[in-house]
């Protein structure tokens, strides 16, 4: 039996399942994905190399400013550096800002997420 079952093993699918058992530890979670493997996504983002976030986030980059602005206050790049940190996984950042894991694979980020 499972308490919560999540459909689609994407960033937001594989996020929202560890997120639901770090906050109850006690609930069966289960993933359900209809491709042979999770993180198809991730493993194509930045050119294959997981491109996790950047140093220069300026809403003014971005339509709908308000959003971004409301991210950055909330401080998501902190928190995401530090849950990819607790993971175990070093980062690098290139010559424009951009993070991504230090091996420079995404399969890097997709296998600690399993």
């Amino acid at each position: 039996m499972y308490d919560i079952i999540v459909v689609g093993a994407g960033p937001c699918g594989i996020m929202a399942s560890i997120r639901m058992k770090e906050l109850h530890s006690d609930y069966n979670v289960i993933l359900l994905e209809k491709y042979d493997s999770i993180g198809k996504r991730i493993k194509a983002s930045g050119n294959g190399r997981c491109n996790l976030g950047n140093e220069d986030i300026q809403s003014k980059y971005f339509l709908h400013e308000d959003i971004v602005n409301q991210m950055i206050s909330l401080g998501y790049k902190d928190e995401s550096i530090k849950f990819f940190n607790q993971l175990g996984l070093f980062m690098v950042n290139d010559f424009a800002g951009r993070i991504y894991p230090k091996s420079n694979q995404a399969i890097t980020v997709v296998e600690l997420l399993m």
